[in-house]
């Protein structure tokens, strides 16, 4: 049976089986899936990236939100300050601590009042390299003077490996952090900023971006093409998204992808002299390493330093002010002594491809109940299956730009993030499946962002959902034995409905449009299975054009046995090329149903855009 949406207002509208898709934004929603202290919320992703192998594409414009001031600020709130990096600690030659480092030492460092850090710094951002490590372990990093947190600045994987990771750490009572190495190895660490107790003021405070694509050398713009051994190449981001020239910083997501073998990337101010620091190492040629960097500007521009070849993809997702922005305590930082805010290790199942979760952050680990606008994390997956993760504020379309890249099956991975927050809190999405783990160590002053996904609604039992005016079943089998569409839920009727426990399997059949659609169309699939608990996946493209005659090119027994190589066909086409559509009608859809084991079930879906 087929169904008819007409509109006029632009919006198509497909009934596809017994549940809907909107090609236009709508609200997405999300469900629980188990018990949690804390409120974390598991939910499907409100938005699906634009993807070339594993790297999202954000829109081509940012937007700048400027954080509102609340009436109470800490008393330790503070600005950022940048400097040149400077190497307070390197194992390697004996800088900081002996000259290597083995399992379980901890290294204390001074590092206020020593060098250009002043005595009233009280947190410090640290650019984090492990080297020549012993072996699988972990690095972590945290105030003087206090008992060591159960939390991470940064994982080792393998015997050897280099990696770096930015970090944010509070310092202690006599200005000094402590370095904890679980395996050994080598740990260098350069400080590119640190925070100092400020009133209002004008310049160092934290403006967040809604993240745009800035470089992606893998297209057509700027500088397109992989950039070769050796290159050392000026981007200037002034004016995008809001940013303005004399923005002190950046706060940059930093990917290479493609590389052309082992080698480190720098990112500096334009027109200074190159530092003697990496902002992320590559091990291998093909490897693809994503890190946040937050980068000194000079008049709206950046350097970028690549030892090794690549493909280079930048992200701007924020800026701390300059000297003419207005006089504010929003953006201000407030550290916290860190603490992991969630670990899906913990009781949890573990999220699987295209899952995401919910974690709240106000009123937990010293953070107050109100006025706060962004959040510093480190975030970690463990167990992870390939694929990017995405971190945003809760209850917001998911933006298009990546946190962290896994490359590996089972690898544990960290990248320091700043992300802005709603009342909800922060989210986190992996696409295909790990174990999320969140450390916090700050937070900035201002009002969270509004939240502009619904509310959640709750995954239906195997009957659907319970009697209420709020739900209606798009097809049912009526307390007479009648097939219904449409109709308000009685007490008998039968819902007809997929198999919620097996993914629907799709293909796609573009007809010459662009390929821009698949991403239009995940997107919707993506909120079709928030509201309704069902998994999608695209097994590949057809060639089929859906007719009245003919909705798909599955055989009879194909369709009632599910034994196709799909479930349900989508097709973009006009009037001249399928009598589905044409006369005011912009989508069409329909599905097949069969009774197995005494349930009304659909096997087969056709769907015409």
């Amino acid at each position: 049976m087929l169904r008819r949406v007409k509109s006029s207002i632009g919006t198509a509208v497909v009934l596809l089986s017994a549940v809907m898709i909107e090609v236009s934004s709508v609200a997405a929603s999300t469900n629980p899936a188990s018990p949690d202290p804390v409120g974390i919320l598991w939910s499907e992703p409100s938005r699906a990236p634009t993807t070339n192998d594993e790297l999202p594409s954000p829109k081509p414009n940012g937007v700048a939100s400027p954080l509102v001031a609340p009436s109470v600020v800490p008393s330790n709130a503070g600005r950022y300050v940048a400097i040149p990096p400077s190497r307070v600690l390197d194992s390697r030659v004996g800088l900081g601590t002996k000259a290597v480092l083995v399992a379980g030492d901890l290294v204390s460092l001074k590092i206020a009042g020593v060098g250009v850090v002043p005595r009233n710094a009280n947190a410090v951002v640290v650019n984090l390299t492990a080297t020549a490590s012993a072996g699988r372990g972990y690095i972590t990093a945290y105030p003087g003077g206090q008992i060591r947190p159960e939390v991470s600045a940064m994982n080792v994987e393998y015997e050897g490996q280099t990696i770096a990771n930015l970090t944010t750490v509070p310092l202690g009572i006599d200005g000094d952090v402590q370095f904890y190495t679980s395996a050994g190895g080598h740990l260098i660490a350069d400080v590119q900023g640190y925070y100092v107790p400020s009133s209002a003021t004008s310049a160092g405070r934290f403006s967040p971006i809604s993240p745009i694509r800035v470089i992606d050398t893998r297209g057509s713009g700027r500088l397109a093409g992989p950039l070769t051994a050796g290159s050392d190449v000026e981007i200037d981001i002034a004016g995008l998204g809001g940013l303005p020239s004399d923005a002190d910083s950046a706060v940059l997501k930093v990917t290479v992808t493609a590389a052309s073998g082992a080698g480190y990337w720098s990112l500096y101010p334009s027109g200074t002299g190159r530092p003697n620091t990496s902002n992320l190492n590559i091990e291998y040629a093909g490897q693809t390493v994503a890190a946040q960097a937050l980068v000194r500007l000079t008049a709206g521009k950046l350097n970028v330093f690549a030892e090794t070849g690549g493909h280079l993809i930048i992200d701007l997702v924020g800026y701390f002010t300059g000297a003419t922005a207005p006089t504010s305590v929003a953006g201000l930082f407030v550290p916290v002594s860190p603490g992991r805010v969630v670990d899906t290790r913990q009781g949890y199942q573990r999220p699987g491809a295209r899952r995401a979760i919910e974690v709240p952050v106000a009123g937990r680990f010293g953070l107050p109940a109100s006025g706060v606008a962004a959040v510093v994390l480190n975030t970690t997956v463990s167990d992870a299956s390939p694929g990017y993760v995405s971190v945003w504020p809760a209850r917001q379309y998911r933006p298009n730009a990546s946190s962290l890249n896994a490359t590996t099956a089972g690898q544990t991975i960290a990248s320091h993030v700043i992300t802005p927050v709603t009342a909800t809190g922060f989210a986190v999405f992996t696409e295909n499946g790990a174990h999320i783990l969140a450390d916090i160590s700050g937070w900035f002053v201002g009002d969270p962002m509004a939240s502009n996904v619904g509310a959640h609604v709750p995954l239906p039992g195997p009957f659907g959902p319970e009697l209420s005016s709020q739900y209606n079943f798009m097809m049912q089998i009526g307390s007479n034995g009648g097939w219904e569409s449409g109709g308000a839920r009685q007490d008998g009727d039968v819902p007809i409905r997929w198999n919620p426990c097996r993914p629907i399997r799709y293909v796609v059949n573009l007809d010459g449009y662009s390929n821009k659609y698949l991403d239009d169309l995940s997107e919707a699939l993506d909120r079709l299975a928030a509201a309704t608990g069902l998994t999608f996946e695209h097994v590949g493209m057809s060639a089929h054009m859906p007719t009245h005659a003919q909705g798909t090119d599955l055989t009879k027994t194909q369709r009632m046995t599910r034994t196709g190589p799909y479930d349900v066909l989508i097709a973009f086409g006009s009037e001249r090329r399928s009598d589905l559509v044409g006369r005011g009608i912009l989508g069409i859809a329909g599905p097949t149903m069969t009774t197995l084991n005494g349930n009304y079930q659909f096997v087969e879906g056709a769907a015409m855009l």
